[in-house]
């Protein structure tokens, strides 16, 4: 701040990279970000061109209205990231730019797809070049791959996808993009009007239930132009990571916003008695949170503002949500304290050295919000075209909606979709390939391909763990992708470490219906996963357990297909009943408190043949009717904990003592 503009003609002169010139006069700062393929163009003519380049950007300089120092809305200076030429050129859209709806633009920047809040410059778009980190700046203008060209769209099958970007990250990628940008939707008081189409999106992505898309950070600390320096992910230096015994019980977590924690970590005497009862199931002595993402969420997306604070009593289970390469900028080093949130702000908690899988590839699931348990695919390119795709929006205070006649709608542009099942995925025949992906031979090849270099990625920033995607029904589903990531025929397994991406927990979700968990099932259908993940245990020894990390209510009629339904279709529905949450009923006679007890029950009893604890780690649902679930928050809108909590703290205290947890601590 303070530096003339005239000083980037001068460093032009000096510099023989034209890009490293701007790099050293304001890497943070500068509204001008011309795309990769112009600065090699420039670059191509010599000095010449490094003069006109850095020219460009003092041009564009003089125009910026605002201060230099361009920071997100929570103050924190956004930074970006120089490891090499093949970088996204993105960057925080700014007031301005913000009105743009993903995926359009105007003369100056084009909005990406995700991560939400950034953007690249127009004259980036369509130029051979990812300057979006999604890639989204490139859909629609390469080749069709043939895996899915011949696909009929009579039938409601989605058209060809486009080559999923270099650089994806866990959002949808549009197979296409109109010119014109769509109108911003209508306020979340209000039912928004018929949405401009844009196309289906192609390649795994999205988020999980009630969870906005991200990439779960901002680009990290810029390395000093020139060299291949790592970008950093910490706001303080490396510590050693404490051993864990070589099978820890991860205990009892938390998910979504908690109430009574500041930024820097400070905790009220209300929300420091739920974590106290919580670490004492841990080996850790932490509570664990996780959110579909690699680091905690504390900015708004999709219009929702999150407040994932956490102490320094947490420790933060990072998710690569999508069955894509993870991006190695994005993954925080395993086991450290004080890194970056999605804002860029410390967070006290520590990182733990375990990565979880992609979200529910087993099922297609469905778009989340007002069209929830109706919207089983995106649309279709001719659906598209055709007008006859509506859209799909987040708020669920908004009038329920219908798809089309085909169970298609824009799930990419105003909401998500519950899992990576929902989308196609970049060397897999067909629209939703993952839920059947063991039928196809190259599809299994493409997905296990991707989850060891993603492995090798989380192994070199010091991850000692890795799980199974995270299932939503199918425990066999696991089990094959162990078998097949961990080279295993006849029970003999060829590797079962994580540098050859060998997971070593089973990860699966759990939610019974409308207040009957014995009546519908729910009870039954959780002791058949436990069951499961003991029989693998039994085979494989070198798995060390089950993690359930979600673990809820859904406000439905049962459904024998998948956890996804209709709300307030059943016996109870959360809109008629105080609180939105579920009555005392013959099930419950102490509503979600007994169901929570119930769920206790189970995960103490279960035990392998030798009598080692199948379960590691447990996490209950804490939102508030997101994803076609009643009101399972446990905190009162005061601070205060509610009867839900009580009975989750009770559960989680008689879960450490039965199994000595508290005892194995290498902190109490």
């Amino acid at each position: 701040q303070g530096r003339m503009p005239h000083t980037v003609a001068v460093l032009g002169a000096m510099a023989t990279d034209a890009e490293n010139a701007l790099d050293l006069l304001c890497p943070q700062e500068l509204d001008f970000q011309p795309s990769a393929q112009t600065a090699r163009t420039f670059r191509s003519r010599g000095w010449a061109g490094s003069v006109i380049l850095t020219s460009i950007a003092a041009l564009a300089l003089f125009k910026v209205s605002r201060p230099f120092d361009r920071v997100h809305e929570t103050g924190t200076p956004v930074q970006y990231s120089a490891v090499g030429a093949s970088e996204a050129l993105h960057f925080d859209c700014g007031p301005d730019a913000n009105l743009l709806q993903p995926g359009s633009g105007d003369a100056v920047n084009f909005k990406c797809m995700g991560p939400p809040g950034m953007c690249t410059a127009a004259s980036g778009r369509c130029d051979g070049v990812a300057n979006c980190e999604d890639g989204s700046d490139e859909s629609g203008c390469g080749p069709v791959s043939s895996a899915t060209a011949a696909a009929p769209e009579a039938a409601g099958v989605a058209p060809a996808a486009v080559d999923a970007p270099t650089a994806p990250f866990s959002g949808a990628v549009p197979v296409s993009m109109p010119e014109a940008s769509a109108a911003p939707p209508a306020p979340a008081t209000s039912v928004p009007a018929t949405a401009v189409p844009v196309a289906a999106p192609a390649g795994a992505a999205g988020t999980a239930v009630g969870v906005p898309i991200g990439t779960g950070g901002v680009p990290p600390t810029l390395p000093a132009a020139g060299t291949t320096e790592r970008p950093k992910l910490l706001a303080g230096p490396l510590v050693k990571v404490p051993p864990d015994g070589g099978d820890p019980n991860w205990g009892c977590g938390l998910l979504g916003d908690i109430p009574g924690i500041t930024q820097d970590g400070r905790v009220t005497a209300e929300t420091q008695r739920m974590i106290d009862a919580l670490k004492g199931s841990s080996s850790f002595n932490k509570v664990s949170f996780w959110n579909w993402n690699l680091a905690p969420m504390t900015e708004k997306s999709f219009g929702t503002e999150h407040k994932e604070h956490l102490s320094s009593e947490f420790i933060f289970m990072p998710e690569q949500w999508g069955a894509q390469v993870v991006e190695d900028k994005y993954l925080r080093p395993a086991g450290q304290p004080n890194f970056l949130d999605s804002s860029g702000n410390p967070c006290p908690a520590e990182m733990a050295t375990i990565l979880l899988g992609s979200n529910e590839p087993d099922i297609a699931g469905s778009c989340m919000g007002n069209m929830f348990g109706k919207c089983s695919r995106a649309c279709s390119d001719a659906e598209v075209a055709a007008g006859d795709c509506p859209a799909a929006y987040l708020d669920k205070d908004l009038p329920p909606a219908l798809p089309n006649s085909h169970g298609g709608c824009n799930c990419w542009e105003f909401s998500h979709a519950t899992g990576v099942g929902y989308w196609p995925f970049k060397g897999c025949a067909g629209i939703q390939p993952l839920p059947q992906m063991w039928n196809d031979a190259q599809c299994v090849d493409v997905v296990m391909d991707a989850w060891k270099k993603t492995a090798a990625i989380a192994v070199a920033k010091g991850y000692r763990y890795l799980t199974t995607p995270l299932v939503a029904v199918d425990i066999d589903y696991a089990k094959r992708f162990i078998e097949k990531a961990c080279g295993c025929s006849g029970g003999q397994c060829s590797c079962t470490e994580a540098a050859c991406g060998c997971p070593v927990y089973v990860v699966f979700h759990f939610y019974a219906y409308d207040c009957s968990p014995k009546g519908s099932g729910g009870y039954a259908n959780l002791q058949r996963r436990l069951d499961g993940v003991k029989a693998i245990m039994d085979r494989y020894k070198f798995v060390k357990g089950a993690i359930i990390n979600e673990i809820g209510m859904l406000n439905c009629a049962p459904t024998d297909k998948d956890p996804i339904c209709v709300p307030n279709s059943g016996n109870y529905p959360a809109a008629k009943v105080a609180g939105n949450s579920c009555p005392a009923t013959k099930d419950l006679p102490k509503g979600l408190a007994t169901f929570i007890e119930g769920i206790f029950d189970l995960v103490i009893a279960a035990k392998t043949s030798d009598g080692k604890p199948v379960v590691k780690g447990v996490s209950w649902f804490n939102a508030n009717m997101d994803g076609g679930t009643y009101n399972l928050q446990l905190f009162s809108r005061n601070g205060s904990i509610n009867a839900n909590g009580e009975a989750y703290m009770q559960g989680c205290t008689r879960w450490g003592k039965a199994t000595g947890a508290s005892k194995q601590s290498r902190s109490s």
